[in-house]
C-alpha cells in the first residue's frame, strides 16, 4: 500500500509539473518579444566635420587630424578610418570587439566628451555631428501621397501622423523620410546695386541680423512689470521685401526694389521619394527596445483608422512594407511545422511502437517546446527567424533521440530489465551517438544557410 500511495503522489507530483510547464509555455508564447531578425549592435559612431570652404587639405589638417588626436585617447579605440572631402571630413570610431552591448552607452558618452573638448581646438565655423544609432529598424513602413498637394501640405499631415503615433504603445520613433528643404532665394543684379552705392555684403549683414533674439530688458508701466519684446520679425516672405537696405531720410531703399525674393525647394534636394510615379514622404515606425513587432503594428494600425477622419481628402497613407505580418506568418509556420511533426511522429510510433510510446513521446516534444519558451521569455530571446529555425533544428534532433531512447527502453524491459536500468543503459550506452547526431545536423543546417 505505501509503495502505491508513493507511486500515486508520484504521478500526481509530476502530472502537476507537468500543467504548469504546459500553462507557462501558453503564456510565455502570447508574451514572448517577437521580431523579424535577432537584435544586433553595430559598433561603430561615426563624427562628421562641417568645415564650409575648406579644401580637403584644410579639412584633414586643421579639422580631421585635431579631432583624431583628442578621440585616439579613448582606450576603448579600435580603429578609425577617415574619410575627407571639400568641406567636409567623416571620422568612422570602431570600438574593440570585447564591449558588449551594455558597455557602449558609456562609451559613447565619453566619445562626445572628448569630442566636445576638442572643439575649441577647431577653426570657427566647424560644425561637428556625433551619429552612433544604427541599431534602429524600421517595423513598419508607409508612403504618404496626394494628388494636387504641395510637399510642404504633405509634410504637415505626415508631421500630424508622426506626433499621434510616437504615442503609441511600444513605438520608440517616427521617422518622415523625404522631406523637401524649403528656402528664400534672394536674386538681385550687381549693376543694379553698384549704381544705387549698395554692396552685397551690405544686404547679407542687414538679412542676418533679421529674427536674432536678444533680451531688450524689462521696465516698470505704472504698477506692471512689463518685458519688452522687439517686433519688426521676418515671419513671412513679404516681410523680406519690406527690409531696408539703404537710403537717406525719406528716401529709403528696400530688398524688394532691387531683388527678386521667392519661397521654393532647395535644388538640388539630398532625398527624394516616389510611390506609384508620385512624390511621396514616407514615414517609418520602429519599435522600442524589448517590443513586440506584432503588438506594435497591431496598435499602430488600429490608430490609424481612427485617425482616418482627419485625413485630407486626397491623401493616401500606402503600407510599403508591414514586419508584424512576416513575423506572424513566421510564428505560424513554426507551429505548422510543430503540429505535423507531433502528428507524424506520434502516428508512425503508434502504429510501430504502440499507444503508449506514441502518446509519451508526443507530449514530452510539447512539454519541451513549452519549457523552451518559457526559458526564451526570461532570458528576453524573441521569436525571430534564427531563434525560430533553431527550435525547428531541435526539434528534428529531439524526435530522433526520443524514438531512439523509447525503443531501446522497450527492448530492455522485454529482456527482463526494470525500468530506471532499462533508461539507464539506454540513455548511457546512445548519449554520444545521439549528440553528434545533434551536432552533425546543426553544421549541417548552417552549411545549407
Amino acid at each position: 500500500m505505501d509503495i502505491a500511495r508513493a507511486s500515486i503522489k508520484r504521478a500526481v507530483v509530476v502530472l502537476f509539473i507537468c500543467f504548469l510547464i504546459a500553462l507557462g509555455g501558453v503564456s510565455a508564447y502570447h508574451s514572448i518579444g517577437k521580431l523579424e531578425d535577432p537584435a544586433f549592435t553595430i559598433k561603430t559612431a561615426v563624427v562628421s566635420i562641417i568645415y564650409p570652404g575648406s579644401t580637403v587639405y584644410e579639412a584633414e589638417m586643421e579639422a580631421a587630424s585635431r579631432m583624431e588626436d583628442a578621440i585616439q585617447a579613448m582606450g576603448e579605440i579600435k580603429k578609425i578610418k577617415t574619410r575627407c572631402s571639400p568641406g567636409s571630413a567623416t571620422i568612422y570610431v570602431d570600438i574593440k570587439d570585447e564591449y558588449t552591448a551594455d558597455d557602449l552607452p558609456q562609451i559613447w558618452n565619453v566619445l562626445r566628451q572628448k569630442v566636445n573638448d576638442a572643439l575649441g581646438n577647431l577653426p570657427s565655423g566647424c560644425t561637428v555631428i556625433i551619429n552612433n544609432d544604427f541599431g534602429d529598424v524600421f517595423g513598419q513602413y508607409y508612403a504618404l501621397t496626394g494628388d494636387g498637394y504641395t510637399m510642404r501640405e504633405l509634410y504637415d499631415y505626415a508631421d500630424f501622423l508622426k506626433k499621434e503615433l510616437v504615442l503609441v504603445p511600444e513605438v520608440a520613433k517616427v521617422n518622415i523620410v523625404g522631406e523637401q528643404t524649403e528656402a528664400v532665394y534672394v536674386e538681385f543684379s550687381s549693376s543694379r546695386l553698384r549704381s544705387l552705392g549698395i554692396s552685397s555684403a551690405t544686404i547679407f549683414d542687414i538679412l542676418n541680423q533679421q529674427n536674432t533674439l536678444s533680451s531688450m530688458g524689462t521696465t516698470f508701466y505704472g504698477d506692471q512689470y512689463v518685458t519688452i519684446n522687439p517686433t519688426g520679425g521676418l515671419l513671412n516672405v513679404e516681410d523680406f521685401g519690406e527690409t531696408v537696405i539703404g537710403g537717406g531720410e525719406g528716401n529709403l531703399i528696400r530688398l524688394k526694389e532691387v531683388a527678386e525674393i521667392r519661397r521654393d525647394y532647395v535644388n538640388p534636394q539630398t532625398m527624394m521619394m516616389y510611390f506609384n510615379g508620385q512624390p511621396a514622404l514616407g514615414i517609418g515606425i520602429s519599435t522600442i527596445s524589448g517590443g513586440n513587432v506584432v503588438t506594435m503594428g497591431e496598435a499602430v494600425e488600429k490608430r490609424l483608422e481612427e485617425l482616418e477622419e482627419d485625413c485630407p481628402i486626397g491623401m493616401e497613407l500606402n503600407k510599403i512594407y508591414m514586419q508584424s505580418d512576416g513575423v506572424v506568418q513566421s510564428v505560424n509556420d513554426f507551429v505548422i511545422n510543430l503540429v505535423e511533426s507531433l502528428v507524424i511522429v506520434v502516428g508512425v510510433l503508434l502504429v510501430f511502437m504502440g499507444v503508449r510510446s506514441g502518446l509519451m513521446i508526443g507530449i514530452v516534444l510539447l512539454l519541451t517546446v513549452a519549457a523552451t519558451l518559457i526559458v526564451m521569455n526570461q532570458q528576453g530571446i524573441f521569436l525571430q527567424q534564427v531563434s525560430l529555425a533553431a527550435m525547428i533544428i531541435a526539434l528534428g534532433s529531439l524526435v530522433d533521440n526520443a524514438i531512439v531512447v523509447a525503443e531501446g527502453m522497450l527492448i530492455g524491459i522485454q529482456r527482463g530489465q526494470s525500468t530506471e536500468d532499462a533508461a539507464s543503459d539506454t540513455v548511457s550506452g546512445s548519449i554520444w551517438a545521439m549528440n553528434c547526431y545533434s551536432y552533425i545536423s546543426i553544421c549541417t543546417d548552417r552549411l545549407i544557410s
